[in-house]
């Protein structure tokens, strides 16, 4: 009996991530999750507490396991800049093998607890890009700069996740992307510094 209840409740939570892939949170219908799981809709109150509970148990762990490793990466290549390539395959090989949690978290949690969760990821990014530009360039810099920035290389990650790529082929493209990244900040603040020079 335990062991059914075990299967069932994995079912229900691997067709639920379907669903919510599918048609997002707000209208992911329960129906058509016990329907592929097999299962009455009772089971589904039976587990969790409503449709929300069922979406947060598939993205509660990635979501906590990656706002600690994306501070923990971020502070690392602040300190030691030499490390960002390898700071970024790490953050992608992560995303890479939870994927369908992270597509979840930043694109389909409309109506759930998580419907924010981008945005604060986005704007630990946001504070980080920024103190990266204050450490080596020669003036604040623009917030919008720093907006645009961020919204470039995060929907840069996205599309790696979304397209059919292997780990391999994921690792390589993010290498590519960090160097022609880089090159563009080095250009950005070598410009800085020539504009504070013309000023002065």
């Amino acid at each position: 009996m335990k062991e059914y209840r075990q299967e069932s409740r994995t079912k229900l939570l691997n067709c639920a991530k379907e669903e919510f892939l599918a048609m997002g949170f707000e209208k992911a219908s329960l129906r058509r999750i016990c329907q592929k799981a097999g299962v009455t809709t009772g089971a589904v109150y039976f587990f969790f507490r409503n449709k929300e509970d069922l979406f947060c148990q598939i993205v509660s762990d990635t979501a906590k396991e990656l706002s600690a490793l994306g501070n923990a990466l971020l502070e690392r290549e602040f300190h030691e800049p030499e490390t960002g390539a390898d700071c970024d395959a790490r953050l992608m090989e992560f995303l890479y093998r939870r994927k369908d949690e992270i597509l979840l978290l930043l694109e389909n949690s409309a109506g759930t607890r998580y419907a924010s969760y981008s945005e604060e990821l986005y704007g630990q990014m946001r504070k980080m890009f920024f103190l990266f530009f204050q450490r080596f360039g020669n003036r604040a810099a623009d917030p919008e700069l720093i907006r645009i920035l961020v919204e470039m290389r995060m929907k840069g990650f996205l599309e790696l996740l979304k397209g059919d790529y292997t780990m391999e082929q994921i690792l390589r493209l993010a290498q590519q992307i960090g160097i022609y990244a880089d090159g563009g900040f080095r250009q950005l603040t070598a410009g800085q510094n020539q504009v504070t020079d013309m000023e002065n």
